[in-house]
């Protein structure tokens, strides 16, 4: 009895070359940019204004605008295989260490811990300065593990600031009750300032927490600074 042979019309060589001609043509692309809109504050200082008595005003954005580069946009979705990808094809240069740590920053504030463990392995820096990084996201989603380990073992700064002033603490304000004080207390154990002032004005946590409405955690705040 013959047996038949399955034959593929997408053969080998020609699935070698049209993978090549996509990744030659993908890699002319991997530095562009583009606007993408998130629901919500994702800074948390762009929330606040001051009121003319000079107390603290709160007032969340709907959306936030960024302008993302492919990486990061692939973080964002937790597409970890495309990231990865993207980051082989992208250019050894200053720019990449910058949109790895931008990435790590949003692979977590999407809740996505498996690709933020790989940019990790990658070089990402969760405790970049002057930026929104892997601990301020850390802070934001309550994942206690991935602070712990941040501070601990890989030398970020408890106090770190993002580009517009924010600590952890801040990111961490934004959670809920009960886990806000809990990802707190947790900064504050691993060194983070209790009497902190922020902002021109020099508010206070206890300051800010109240003008977002959180009277129980602004008393706490107050207390152990």
């Amino acid at each position: 009895m013959s047996r038949l042979r399955s034959s593929s019309s997408f053969g080998v060589k020609a699935t070698v070359e049209s993978t090549k001609d996509f990744l030659d043509r993908l890699s002319t692309h991997v530095q562009e940019t583009e606007t993408v809109t998130l629901p919500g504050t994702v800074f948390p200082l762009q929330a606040f204004s001051i009121r003319l008595n000079n107390e603290p005003f709160y007032f969340p954005k709907i959306t936030t605008e960024l302008i993302l580069w492919p990486l990061s946009y692939a973080a964002l979705r937790g597409f970890t295989l495309v990231m990865s990808l993207l980051f082989n094809l992208s250019k050894r240069d200053t720019r990449r260490q910058a949109d790895l740590d931008n990435a790590l920053f949003l692979a977590l504030y999407s809740g996505h811990t498996d690709t933020a463990s790989l940019l990790l392995d990658l070089g990402a820096n969760p405790g970049r300065q002057a930026s929104s990084n892997g601990l301020h996201a850390a802070a934001r989603q309550g994942l206690q593990k991935e602070i712990r380990e941040y501070i601990t073992e890989r030398q970020a700064k408890p106090d770190v600031e993002d580009k517009h002033g924010a600590t952890p603490i801040m990111y961490a304000m934004q959670l809920q009750e009960p886990n806000d004080w809990k990802t707190i207390d947790l900064l504050f154990e691993l060194g983070a300032t209790t009497d902190a002032v922020i902002g021109d004005a020099y508010y206070s946590y206890g300051d800010l927490a109240r003008a977002m409405g959180k009277h129980n955690l602004g008393k706490r705040l107050d207390e152990i600074a």
